[in-house]
């Protein structure tokens, strides 16, 4: 416990970062899907969103030559 004390403020928060980095990435919302979208008349944008196995996003845009 004497090694966290000389340690200081700076080093507890170089420990605490990651892990506090970790729990935001897992634990954050997912976004919600958007179905045929219309960028630009011709480009259509659509966005998947799976959660299961694991949280997955898909960005599709589609070109109607």
């Amino acid at each position: 416990m004497n090694w966290l004390r000389k340690m200081g403020a700076r080093g507890l928060l170089l420990l605490c970062a990651p892990l506090i980095y970790f729990f935001w990435y897992h634990n954050r919302p997912l976004p919600q899907p958007v179905e045929n979208e219309q960028l630009f008349p011709g480009v259509t944008y659509t966005r998947i969103v799976e959660r299961s196995p694991r949280p997955l996003i898909y960005h599709v845009v589609q070109i109607d030559l």
